[in-house]
Order: C-alpha cells, then structure tokens, then sequence
C-alpha cells in the first residue's frame, strides 16, 4: 500500500534534506498492519533469464515450465500460446505464467520489427509463495504499463548481466514491484484464486500465515495458532479449511515443504539438513512427504532444475 505523503505544520519548508516529509502509516480498515507486512515479506528474485526471438511467421517452445514465468515483450509483436489458448503480444505488453504450463511463442508475419520476448525464471518465497505458484489459475496479460514494464525490465537485465554492489538487490525490487503491480490490477478477475482475496482482507489470519511462514520449524499446533489470531480452534479450523482446503496443521505442512522447495534450489545444503531446518526429525519421513507434494524426492527435484 502506498501511504500518502504530507508536509508536516511544524517543519520549515526550506532547510536540511530529510526534514520536511513525513509518511503517514496510520493503520487503516482497508489495509491492516497484519496484511501489509505479508505483502511486505513475499520476497521474489530472478532465478534465471533468456530470451525468446522465433523468426517471422516461426514459433519457439518452451516445454513444460518448472518455475512461474514472468515474460516482457521487448520488440516486434506476435502471440503466446498457452495450453492450446493464444494471447496477443504486443511491445510492453507482460504476462505472468503460472509453472507447469506449456509457452509457444511465434512471431507475426506482418510485424516488421523482430519479435524479442525476455523471459524471467521466478524463484518465489514466503507465505505468498502459493499465490504464484499454486494460486493463479490462469497467466496475467498487462498491457496497460509498457514505459513500466520496459523500463524496470532494461535495468533488471542490466543488473543481472552486469552484476555491481547491491545490482540484484536492485534488480529484485523491480521484479516484486512488477509483478505485485500486475495481481493488484487483476484482483477482480476470475484468473485470480478469491482465496488470495480472502487472505488479504483477514488480518487474523494473515498473523497466523506470517508467523508460519517466518519460522516453520517451530512447533504450530491448532491451538497456538488459533490463540495468536484470537479465535476459537474450530473457528480458524474452519477458516483455515474454508481458504487453503488443508487444517491448520495441514497448513504448516504444507508452508515447511514450500520452505523445502526454496533450500534445494537456492542453496547446496544436504537434504537431512534441510529437512531439520523446516521441522522434520526423519529424513526419511521428509522425503515421503515431499515426494508426494512435489511428484518427485528432493534430490531429484533439485537435480531437476538445475538442467
């Protein structure tokens, strides 16, 4: 949420920097502090960068995607086709891709200037990481900010492709404020799961989702979690079943096996490891549980992406 700036009654108007500006951060009805720090910690970075340029009149394909996609259409116009259903491309134009979708690209025949789509791989943490990669039911297409879209997406090229101090921690704001920019438009839409709705506008339950996802090792139990959003257990049971079709306890699983997702493919630490950090005792009962959420055991996972 943006908080309006205001001048300040008692500050000059002239004077040293700094000193005349103050963010209002008043807790409002429509943004609670609960619901803007879960925003505040999905943390989103760029896990791998390339580009697609099929010839006029040709198509690319990409295969089965293993991560959610964010692709820019930087030259040239043409369509994206996406399990057998096409969307316009257009320069500017962006379109956020949930994983295990099928991306064809081709170029139109008509369109003199070269067809050049950057597509960025997304690597995805926090307690909004199922808003992506679970949640989205269908991609986002934005044509409405192309200066935007362009702009942020020359310097996050630019950060990656020549790495500086503090250049991905640039290139990272950018992506988050993209890609938050591009569901906070289509919040009406029938593409966005309401159960995103539902969690952005129950600060209780947005309490319980930030403090599962900044410690899923500790032990969350029904009545803990249903003490820190003041509510009855059978309440945020009810809740809880109601948003994410999982129990609370379901829930931390299911928030510890995410975690497990996000140490695999952005770190090389063993897996008996891993599993100890998100609350697993077993390396063995990990790996079960994880090859039932992810189709396949943590090695393979991990090997699996590094192709």
């Amino acid at each position: 949420m943006a908080h309006a700036a205001q001048r300040t009654s008692d500050q000059p108007q002239h004077g040293r920097r700094g000193s005349d500006w103050h963010l209002d951060r008043t807790t409002s009805q429509e943004c609670d502090h609960d619901v803007e720090m879960l925003v505040r910690s999905f943390q989103i970075t760029a896990h791998e960068i390339f580009r697609m340029a099929p010839a006029s009149g040709r198509s690319v394909e990409t295969g089965a995607l293993h991560r959610s996609l964010l692709a820019c259409v930087v030259s040239g116009s043409g369509t994206v086709t996406l399990d057998q259903v096409s969307h316009r491309l257009e320069r500017g134009a962006a379109i956020l891709i949930p994983k295990g979708r099928n991306l064809i690209v081709e170029a139109n025949l008509e369109d003199t200037h070269p067809l050049v789509v950057v597509c960025i791989n997304l690597a995805t943490s926090s307690a909004l990481k199922p808003l992506i990669t679970d949640w989205l039911a269908e991609p986002l297409h934005d044509h409405d900010n192309e200066t935007l879209a362009l702009d942020a997406l020359a310097t996050i090229i630019d950060c990656i492709e020549r790495p500086q101090l503090g250049a991905m921690a640039i290139a990272d704001a950018l992506l988050k404020i993209l890609v938050i920019g591009m569901l906070r438009r289509h919040m009406d839409r029938e593409s966005i799961d309401k159960r995103i709705l539902t969690i952005l506008t129950q600060p209780e339950i947005a309490r319980v989702v930030n403090l599962v996802a900044e410690d899923p090792a500790a032990s969350h139990t029904a009545e803990s979690m249903a003490f820190l959003a003041g509510v009855p257990t059978t309440e945020l049971a009810r809740r809880f079943r109601e948003m994410f079709g999982l129990s609370p306890v379901e829930y931390v699983r299911q928030a510890r096996l995410h975690k497990a997702e996000t140490l695999l493919l952005e770190t090389e630490l063993p897996v008996k490891t891993i599993a100890g950090m998100i609350g697993f005792d077993s390396r063995s009962h990990f790996s079960r549980l994880f090859c039932r959420h992810a189709g396949v055991d943590p090695t393979t996972f991990r090997k699996r992406d590094a192709q």
